[in-house]
């Protein structure tokens, strides 16, 4: 790790304060903010982990109300933290307003940065965000950026690697092994014990990573240790195939897809089209690992921020999972407002397949609801298909759904009305 001052001409920061992007420029730093897309597909089933999260809400009260606000505090930080998807338009919004250069990346803004940093035109000088950008082909990453003081600290990877006394096949099977957002950790380690990320596993060998929480010393370092031995990560999940929990998780495919995911990542080019990374040797089962190919067009509308991410995440995946709220969503008031709100969903639902192709308009996608997970609420966007009623979306019949179609694919946006509103909006075209 190096400390030094600042004199990076570019750099992408994604943790800097969005009210000093002056200060950022007075060092000559031009940030350029990239923000994650779509999710990558899952196969596990929904609901098969259980969720803590609303125990540990509930739970916190108790304190509260004894004036134990310490221990109420600490209770609900274990019980998540803000849906960030949700505050994304409002975080677009400001940097538009301020003039800061950002873009939506089609699926993780980590493939995206590292697409960005390894161009043959480099186009952008520096990476600056979480330690786990170096699952990618990346050199180096900022890890911390002190605006007051002018200093800067990065993680050298070819360091990390020598340290380990690994390869970089190697390190990224200790990074999916450890756990993180594609891939939880590998169940005869996490036996006990929370999930915990990569950094962690390399917490006895490397003291500049940053730990995520507590883990235990005898785990610190337990995803190294099994690379060591079995040379692989392929390697070990094999060994412990007959695990009930790696069987029950079918950990072994999710490994291999989370692996694939990784190296194959879809990004945008410097030609706005949606590639993979290492396009070379890209394998032609793409969409079983990322999910189903969109046109570029709707990748384009969700960088731009004209549509959002969970209609399409929807889409893909063929299912739209509620979890429970903030206030745990116990109220018959709550249950009856997400039955109605699901009439919504299917027509936005509706209004997005129709241009689309002949899959994805008959594609069948439902709701499961975390109170009555058993029951599928089918959300019928397809106009053709007849509505059954019942315990889902009966109220959106097929007339409706047909009249917003054929009522709006007739519209003619031009030129001139969308520069309206982007200078109404303070956005750049």
């Amino acid at each position: 790790m190096f400390t030094g001052p600042l004199d990076h001409s570019h750099c992408h920061f994604p943790r800097i304060s969005t009210h000093r992007p002056s200060h950022a420029r007075s060092y000559g730093i031009h940030p350029f903010f990239v923000f994650n897309g779509l999710s990558v597909l899952r196969k596990d089933k929904p609901f098969s982990l259980e969720d803590h999260r609303p125990a540990k809400r509930a739970a916190g009260w108790e304190p509260y109300e004894k004036g134990q606000i310490t221990a109420a505090m600490s209770l609900w930080s274990q019980s998540g933290s803000p849906h960030q998807p949700d505050l994304l338009p409002l975080i677009l919004q400001i940097l538009s307003e301020r003039g800061v250069e950002h873009m939506r990346a089609p699926y993780s803004a980590w493939g995206q940065l590292a697409y960005l940093q390894t161009h043959p035109r480099q186009l952008v000088n520096a990476v600056f965000g979480g330690s786990e950008l170096l699952m990618y082909d990346l050199e180096k990453v900022v890890v911390n950026l002190d605006l007051e003081k002018g200093t800067y600290s990065w993680i050298n990877k070819k360091g990390v690697l020598q340290d380990l006394q690994v390869s970089e096949d190697q390190f990224l099977d200790v990074c999916i092994l450890a756990g993180f957002e594609y891939c939880s950790t590998f169940p005869p380690l996490a036996d006990g014990v929370m999930s915990f990320t990569f950094k962690d596993s390399v917490t006895g060998y490397m003291p500049y990573f940053p730990a995520h929480h507590y883990l235990p010393p005898s785990l610190q370092k337990g995803t190294h240790d099994l690379i060591k031995q079995y040379k692989t990560g392929f390697n070990a999940v094999q060994y412990y195939a007959e695990d009930p929990q790696v069987v029950k998780t079918n950990y072994i495919d999710n490994f291999c897809r989370t692996r694939c995911a990784i190296k194959y990542h879809l990004v945008f080019t410097e030609d706005g089209e949606v590639r993979p990374l290492n396009a070379d040797t890209a394998p032609s089962d793409i969409h079983d690992f990322i999910g189903y190919r969109l046109p570029d067009e709707v990748y384009y509308y969700l960088s731009r921020g004209l549509m959002g991410a969970q209609v399409l995440n929807t889409l893909i995946s063929g299912v739209l999972i509620e979890t429970p709220p903030t206030g745990n969503g116990e109220s018959t008031e709550y249950r009856t407002f997400l039955n109605q709100l699901l009439d919504v969903r299917t027509q936005t639902l509706s209004l997005l397949t129709q241009p689309l192709n002949q899959f994805y308009q008959q594609r069948k996608v439902m709701s499961l609801y975390w109170f009555e997970q058993s029951v599928e609420h089918v959300m019928h966007h397809h106009a053709s298909v007849p509505q059954t009623g019942g315990h889902h979306n009966g109220s959106v019949g097929v007339s409706l759904l047909n009249n917003v179609w054929e009522r709006t694919q007739a519209w003619s946006v031009g030129r001139e009305f969308v520069e309206d509103e982007f200078r109404r909006q303070k956005v750049r075209g």
